[in-house]
């Protein structure tokens, strides 16, 4: 959870060098000279990704560490998290529960608000943009909860109602989870429109006569925006690139000045000198999905849930996967984030023969075979084939399923055709990570709908919790059930996002897990 009730952690920082001289490299979708200039003095940030924005509607924009850049440069948020995971003002001055049960969150907007068209924010525009979330949003109904309803109070509030306790919704109205992008309400009555433009009151909005759709993508400041004092370049673009390589070339050669990278691009920074921000964020693991055996009768037995946990030798495959950008997952929450608790990460500690013991007295000795869906990358592709091959020491052969397309997977796992599949989750809020993976009805990471009495009674408790203290017993225990004695599911690594930049050319690269992206639409500057 985000906010000054959650304990922080600091980004890790390596130490810049010299910018090591590179060839000129002309990257196809990035423009040439250098980066963070142009002929006339014109300061410009060029940003490269390696795809392009799943959609330009904020609601329909999942919360991908880098798409939702496409989506913060023209949208404000109702409420900011800041370079320190801090709960700050933006278009809303304040908010605060007005009751006992974090069911009802009142906002109060920020006066003489206009989007990038003129059109001027208002109380009921804004409860209308949060309608529009929850009714059409990819994660509105999903975490807001599909009864949740806004409605204007007065001149300048907002009434957010949920049906359920819900302590996270402030977090879910940052410019890190999206729904709290105020969209322009005459873009509502046409949320076609939403799709290849820019319609918010953020601090820039798109340039549609210079972009190139899935090529490149030309932000030009908001001349509407209410504090131009944040305004920070007068152009930003966004180039598509074919891969992480290509965008540390772009970078190195002076032709780009930041980009998400990987493992291996981040050990090629430090050789050259780049500035690097890595930040603890993802959860990597084997989701045990069919928890009653409906496809996978083995899986109805949590001793064989065990079995395949001990077997899995995670210190090993968080190093070979991720170096130093990663270390052995476990339950569904990162160090210093609510919900943690270290005495549980080691509760399946690597022991094959632990592993076998589980299976014999299972009934199932001689092993079995069972499917496992993944979406192919180059991390996911080595982590769980590694994972396969510790279950095959014990005598059970994973069936690897891999998808290139990453929407045919969440159907096919969604429509309960998988016991097992890989999941790749950032660190979200936990009662939000409870509702994806425990509660929060049919989706990719419970189709079945597995429910268990005692996990939904800690997270009834943990949700109406307002103490911090409680909510970090609460949530750890119910996270400590589901990975200990319900086994549903088995982290592998928690991976840190690694972000690469050129400290020549900017600086206030910034990130924290609670606020695990550079925001580049107040904080990234021209380092001059």
């Amino acid at each position: 959870m985000f906010g000054s009730t959650t304990p922080r952690r600091r980004a890790v920082r390596l130490a810049l060098g010299a910018l090591t001289a590179a060839t000129a490299l002309v990257v196809a979708g990035c423009s040439g000279g250098d980066a963070a200039t142009e002929d006339g003095g014109d300061d410009v940030l060029t940003i490269v990704s390696v795809a392009p924005p799943v959609s330009l509607d904020p609601y329909l924009q999942n919360v991908d560490p880098v798409n939702i850049w496409f989506i913060q440069l023209a949208y404000d948020p109702l409420i900011r998290v800041d370079s320190t995971g801090e709960l700050v003002p933006d278009l809303a001055e304040s908010w605060e529960y007005v009751d006992d049960e974090a069911k009802q969150l009142e906002l109060t907007l920020r006066d003489e608000v206009k989007f990038s068209d003129g059109t001027e924010m208002t109380a009921e525009g804004v409860a209308a943009s949060l309608t529009y979330a929850i009714e059409t949003g990819v994660n509105g109904a999903a975490w807001l909860g599909a009864d949740t309803t806004a409605e204007a109070t007065g001149d300048d509030t907002v009434l957010i109602t949920s049906a359920e306790s819900n302590p996270s919704i402030p977090s879910l109205l940052t410019q890190r989870v999206l729904l709290g992008s105020v969209v322009n309400p005459t873009a509502l009555d046409d949320p076609s429109v939403l799709l290849n433009g820019t319609h918010g009151a953020g601090p820039y909005v798109l340039d549609t006569s210079s972009t190139v759709a899935d090529s490149s993508y030309v932000y030009v400041p908001n001349e509407n925006y209410w504090d131009q004092d944040k305004i920070q370049w007068d152009r930003i673009e966004i180039d598509v690139v074919a891969n992480t390589a290509a965008a540390l070339q772009a970078v190195q050669s002076g032709q780009a000045d930041l980009f998400r990278g990987d493992t291996a691009t981040g050990e090629s920074a430090v050789s050259a000198g780049l500035g690097i921000e890595a930040v603890p964020l993802g959860l990597l693991g084997m989701n045990y999905i069919d928890r009653d055996g409906v496809i996978a009768p083995e899986l109805a037995d949590v001793r064989v849930r065990q079995a395949l946990s001990y077997a899995i030798d995670r210190d090993s495959i968080a190093e070979a996967v991720f170096g130093e950008w990663g270390s052995a997952g476990g339950a569904l929450a990162l160090p210093d984030t609510i919900g943690y608790d270290a005495d549980v990460q080691d509760t399946y500690a690597y022991d094959p023969e632990k592993a076998r013991e589980l299976l014999e007295e299972a009934g199932h000795g001689d092993g079995f075979t069972v499917d496992v869906a993944y979406v192919t990358s180059v991390s996911s592709d080595i982590l769980v084939q590694a994972v396969a091959a510790n279950w095959a020491e014990i005598g059970v052969t994973a069936n690897l399923v891999n998808f290139t397309d990453a929407g045919q997977a969440v159907g096919e796992i969604s429509g309960r055709n998988y016991p097992i599949a890989y999941y790749g989750y950032g660190q979200l809020p936990p009662s939000i990570v409870a509702r994806s993976f425990f509660a929060g009805g049919a989706n990719q990471y419970n189709p079945w709908e597995s429910q268990d009495d005692q996990l939904n009674s800690l997270l009834a408790e943990a949700n109406a919790a307002s103490d911090p203290g409680d909510q970090q017993e609460l949530f750890g225990a119910a996270f400590d059930r589901a990975y200990t004695d319900l086994a549903w599911q088995a982290g592998v690594v928690n991976s840190y996002q690694v972000f690469i930049y050129n400290p020549d050319t900017v600086t206030g690269v910034d990130a924290t897990t609670n606020g695990p992206t550079p925001d580049v639409a107040w904080t990234v500057a021209p380092a001059s």
